[in-house]
């Protein structure tokens, strides 16, 4: 049961983090191709400090997080969808499920960061526009 937030508003809101992973995503995707063009100064630097780090494994943190971005997004969004199956509106219930599953391969497969982020754009755009739809219904019925 989703609590006190309408649930466009919770739509919104994993919209929202599902944007913010894309940008971990794409910061990764950049910290990664600067590092190929030339040597690696952060590298170098950490080493200096005693903690040798590389861009790699920040270009990694920015992975993971974004990862775990998607998969707090697919929680929330079935817990969304169970709560559209207790009103029997089946339609928005289905839009979900089929933007949660369409997420939960993205995490669980080894692809090409330029396709997860066509992946986060579509489920973004979908998202956005189930909002739109759920905040005309709320309108109409007051």
């Amino acid at each position: 049961m989703i609590p006190r937030r309408k649930t466009e508003k919770v739509i919104e809101k994993e919209a929202e983090r599902l944007k913010t992973a894309m940008v971990k995503i794409e910061l990764a995707r950049n910290i990664v191709n600067q590092v190929r063009k030339r040597s690696d100064p952060l590298l170098f630097e950490s080493a200096l400090v005693g903690i040798p780090a590389s861009s790699r494994n920040i270009a990694n943190l920015y992975i993971d997080s974004a990862f775990n971005d998607i998969e707090k997004a697919v929680k929330t969004l079935k817990k969304v969808e169970r709560e559209m199956a207790k009103k029997k509106i089946n339609h928005t219930r289905e839009k979900i499920h089929s933007i949660a599953v369409e997420l939960e391969t993205t995490t669980h497969t080894e692809e090409a960061p330029q396709t997860i982020t066509l992946k986060l754009q579509k489920a973004v755009m979908e998202l956005e526009e189930l909002a739109k739809v759920l905040r005309g219904r709320v309108a109409a019925k007051t």
